[in-house]
């Protein structure tokens, strides 16, 4: 988990064992960046996370307080505009891990390449998994990388995190992302890894992810059983 998001999780906690009560001011950020012991923009990171989830909001010149969100979070729920990788967000929910469906090295398709913008000749990584949550078959990810720019791809990395790899391994800071939502109907790999029965609709999350540097370097489509998958977005004024 990122830094920034440990120290969000934290807070998180302190808030749902209300500690931290509804309404409540919180410590400044000056205040939080001692305690943590990080910067300020680390703790803004985090702060800024939490709003989104509904959990925290600022007045003016006041500080920033507690609100605990109208809509519950759903346990299955995906944030709309946060770009974090799967194991950093659902965390919290309970034990990620993975299963390797395929994973191999070869060169893009058409549409790949103009996703990804790279030639013809610029070989990817094209890689399926199955993510449990709690032991349960969560989503099911199909994921292409370019191998120039995400290099040293294995098993290893597979099983865990590719998004802590990339930050943490390869050290790249991950920008911005382009998301597709839409309902689908169950294909084959559904129904054999999501475990779908035939009229089970799925969410399915197709969506380019950009490093700050303005590199595409995912493209992927990420599916979910309808009953293990939701997606929340808030709307500032």
């Amino acid at each position: 988990m990122i830094q920034y998001e440990q120290i969000a999780e934290d807070i998180r906690r302190k808030i749902l064992a209300e500690y931290y009560k509804q309404d409540q001011k919180i410590p400044d950020q000056f205040q939080l960046s001692e305690e943590y012991q990080v910067s300020r923009m680390t703790i803004q990171k985090a702060i800024n996370l939490l709003k989104i989830e509904g959990f925290l909001y600022s007045k003016r010149g006041k500080g920033t307080f507690v609100s605990f969100p109208t809509l519950q979070q759903d346990k299955y729920g995906t944030d709309v505009g946060t770009i974090v990788g799967t194991s950093s967000y659902f965390s919290h929910q309970g034990k990620m891990s993975s299963y390797i469906i395929s994973f191999e090295v070869r060169f893009p398709v058409p549409e790949e390449m103009t996703k990804l913008k790279i030639r013809a000749d610029q070989a990817v990584y094209d890689i399926i998994r199955l993510r449990y949550l709690d032991d349960q078959p969560f989503h099911l990810e199909y994921s292409i990388y370019p191998t120039h720019i995400i290099s040293n791809l294995n098993q290893e990395v597979l099983d865990k995190s590719i998004y802590k790899y990339i930050i943490e391994e390869l050290g790249l800071q991950i920008g911005s992302g382009i998301r597709q939502i839409r309902a689908d109907k169950p294909d084959q790999f559904d129904h054999d890894y999501l475990e779908c029965q035939k009229n089970d609709p799925v969410l399915e999350i197709e969506q380019v992810v950009f490093l700050k540097d303005g590199r595409p370097f995912e493209y992927s489509q990420t599916r979910a059983r309808y009953d293990k998958a939701s997606v929340n977005y808030i709307d500032f004024r």
